[in-house]
């Protein structure tokens, strides 16, 4: 039983890694096309609607309806799923602060990519998301740039996309084997 539970560990934490993950910066509709169908998470009333996740942060606040931030350099606000999901975005505005530092984003803690401020007079200001092509349960915010410099934004619309529903099906039967295997093995 252990060395079933150990290696089911081992295949998840390996899968993400493996991941191959597609970024649509200011293409909405390019992503929800990958995504599939979706649920949004507008923040109205100051509050999490869906109930879909919770968000970690030393410094953020839903306000405004919508989610408000402020990142160092390495500090990191994680978006936290109650299931898996294989797609993740938002609106992002990073004018709030003026022209920051940017944010680097990973999924289950591989990076997935970057929101960088098109120059140094422009804050960006716009949709960015991914899909990949493995499950995951957070999303982490992480601060980049200079030590001491920040990125100060909101993110609103936050859209996301479950497991596929066969492949949900597909990890179920693999469960159901180890079971089989389990008990021929008694």
């Amino acid at each position: 039983m252990k060395i079933m539970l150990a290696a089911a560990a081992l295949v998840a934490a390996s899968s993400v890694a493996s991941a191959q993950f597609t970024v649509y910066s200011n293409d909405f509709a390019g992503w929800a096309a990958a995504a599939g169908s979706y649920a949004t998470e507008t923040f109205t009333g100051n509050v999490i609607n869906t109930g879909a996740f919770t968000i970690a942060t030393g410094t953020g606040a839903i306000n405004n309806d919508q989610f408000e931030d402020r990142l160092r350099s390495g500090e990191t606000t994680t978006f936290t799923f109650g299931s898996a999901i294989t797609a993740f975005g938002g609106n992002f505005d990073f004018n709030p602060g003026g022209p920051g530092i940017g944010l680097n984003l990973f999924a289950n803690g591989v990076q997935v990519g970057s929101i960088l401020n098109p120059s140094g007079t422009v804050a960006f200001n716009g949709f960015w998301g991914f899909t990949s092509t493995t499950a995951f349960d957070s999303v982490q915010l992480v601060g980049d740039g200079q030590p001491g410099n920040a990125e100060t934004y909101n993110l609103d619309n936050v859209v996301f996309s479950a497991i596929p529903l066969p492949s949900a099906a597909g990890l179920g039967f693999v469960g159901l084997a180890g079971l089989a295997a389990r008990r021929r093995a008694r």
